[in-house]
């Protein structure tokens, strides 16, 4: 008597099975991890604002027509990624740029919290100087996503004597 549950041919058919799913899993995650380099901008060759400001327009009207995702939504994403390779200087800059080609940038009051994420996850250890340097002009988006981003990863010591002075 065999101590599995399932014959041998069974077994077979079973192993079969799990590496078809792992193969396709495999593929499925391929998929998904290419289109979301387009998606959500991993812009890793980009050499100027300007450039950014362009590559941006394109990649986030083009999934405003192909997904449910908003504009705004993409920009915010997108000005993230920005901020978290290039500092936020550099995304405010791309952004005033991107504002001058596309009127849906100009409430950017959502796209800056993008920018302050992306500004702390930058340099989470310089998030006193940055708080104080970061730019406060779309409503003070981006400090409010730096903000938000801080207490998230703060956590139970978020007001701590040593984490606030």
């Amino acid at each position: 008597m065999s101590i599995f549950f399932f014959s041998s041919q069974n077994r077979i058919r079973l192993k079969f099975f799990f590496a078809c799913s792992g193969l396709l899993l495999s593929f499925i995650i391929g998929f998904w991890i290419a289109n979301n380099d387009r998606v959500y901008g991993v812009l890793r060759n980009f050499t100027s604002a300007e450039d950014v400001a362009s590559k941006l327009l394109k990649i986030c009207d083009d999934d405003r027509k192909s997904s449910m995702i908003s504009k705004e939504t993409c920009y915010s994403k997108n000005f993230s990624d920005v901020a978290r390779a290039k500092g936020h200087e550099f995304a405010f800059t791309a952004l005033k740029l991107l504002q001058r080609r596309d009127r849906d940038a100009l409430g950017c009051h959502f796209i800056a919290h993008g920018i302050g994420v992306g500004a702390y996850e930058r340099n989470p250890l310089q998030w006193k100087k940055d708080i104080q340097n970061i730019d406060p002009s779309c409503s003070y988006g981006a400090v409010h996503g730096f903000i938000e981003t801080y207490t998230a990863r703060a956590g139970e010591n978020l007001f701590t004597k040593d984490r606030l002075y």
